[in-house]
């Protein structure tokens, strides 16, 4: 049996465990709370994790894994934890966990993995991490402009406010920048 074959036939367990792992990443009450609750309104983050990490998964069971599929399942996963105010490194940490996970997993079956086999799987992690890194800075810097637009927001209002700025002044500016940037 080789890499791949033994990976299919023991999927659940390492999604499992991966899950696990990077539930365990949260505070200890969130993440009893998370690792418990099965509803996933009630529990979108466990539900969120739990399905794209599966999806993740049978990406690895491919000859070659599709990098959008890849990206656009990461997404989700990564943009909870960007919100969250995890930094980078734990933001995408929870990928390079894949490693021992499937290590641990084929020990406990003794199953001697071929080293071309598993230096092809481990780049392929690598692979992947890349790709959450990717994800998780264009998630950071979506939240770094909504922040900056919002605090524009607030300085016209308080402008307005002060009637120190008209609506019509507003908008000859906008109409103004947007004529100079068409």
């Amino acid at each position: 049996m080789n890499l791949i074959e033994n990976l299919n036939q023991n999927k659940q367990k390492i999604i499992e465990l991966w899950f696990n792992r990077i539930i365990d990443t949260y505070p200890l009450n969130t993440s009893q709370f998370i690792k418990k609750e099965q509803d996933p309104f009630s529990n979108p983050v466990g539900n969120i994790t739990q399905t794209n990490i599966a999806d993740i998964f049978e990406q690895f069971l491919l000859d070659k894994f599709d990098q959008q599929f890849l990206m656009d399942h990461l997404d989700p996963v990564i943009r909870v934890r960007a919100i969250q105010n995890f930094s980078a490194s734990d933001a995408v940490g929870f990928i390079f966990d894949l490693k021992p996970i499937v290590r641990n997993v084929f020990k406990k079956q003794k199953f001697a993995l071929e080293l071309a086999e598993y230096i092809s799987f481990e780049m392929r992690v690598d692979q992947l991490a890349l790709y959450a890194f990717d994800v998780f800075m264009t998630c950071k810097e979506k939240i770094y402009d909504l922040k900056a637009n919002e605090v524009r927001k607030q300085s016209f209002q308080a402008l307005e406010r002060a009637n120190l700025l008209k609506p019509e002044d507003l908008s000859e500016s906008t109409n103004g920048l947007s004529k100079n940037t068409a």
